[in-house]
């Protein structure tokens, strides 16, 4: 069993959190997760985790990471296939679409 003895909010993805475990002063990085993950899950400093759950957070959290890059996806394909080609157009060195 590993307990969480911090969490600290990620300096450029600020809806993201590092998770630390061990014990204070000697914590070491587990794994960093979404703030809805956070929240979900009710992680907070002291709770105890075995290797199972920590899994299942890191599963979780990657699940959510590829949902929300998803509608991009979603976008580029309906668009090509509704026939807006002109977004995938190269243009050469004319200046003209080829």
């Amino acid at each position: 069993m590993a307990t969480i003895s911090k969490i600290t909010v990620q300096k450029k993805a600020k809806q993201r959190y590092n998770v630390f475990i061990g014990k204070p002063g000697a914590e070491r990085f587990a794994f960093s997760v979404d703030e809805a993950i956070l929240v979900k899950y009710g992680l907070r400093k002291g709770l105890e985790l075995d290797e199972n759950e920590i899994k299942a957070l890191i599963e979780a959290d990657e699940l959510k990471k590829n949902a929300s890059s998803c509608p991009s996806l979603f976008i580029v394909s309906h668009a090509h296939r509704k026939g807006n080609t002109r977004l995938f157009k190269r243009k050469g060195p004319s200046g003209r679409a080829y």
